[in-house]
């Protein structure tokens, strides 16, 4: 089934499900949020709540996470540094612990 195609189902991130049924409803649904199938929604703690043991693995694990698009870390900072800059960044961008997978 394709999630992009109407007539169909897609989810939000608070569980609710709704019946898009015509091409337009379906493109506008996806750009506000919605998607689908709701096996893509996942769970992972904010970089800001993880503690890292080294700068390196914190910026290797920033650039892995999608949410983080546009971070760039500089290790020679301190781990505070990069902590208030993680932070920063998650407030700015509303950032949560959900992430919506892309459909393969």
């Amino acid at each position: 089934m394709s999630y992009k195609k109407a007539p169909t189902w897609l989810y939000n991130m608070d569980g609710e499900s709704e019946l898009f049924t015509t091409q337009v409803k379906v493109d506008t649904a996806w750009e506000e949020g919605w998607f689908g199938p709701p096996n893509l929604m996942v769970k992972s703690p904010l970089a800001s709540c993880v503690e890292w043991e080294t700068k390196a693995a914190m910026k290797r694990g920033v650039e892995g996470d999608p949410r983080y698009e546009g971070l760039s870390l500089n290790v020679s900072r301190s781990f505070d540094e990069l902590f208030e800059k993680l932070r920063n960044f998650e407030e700015e961008y509303d950032l949560s612990e959900v992430i919506v997978g892309k459909q393969q």
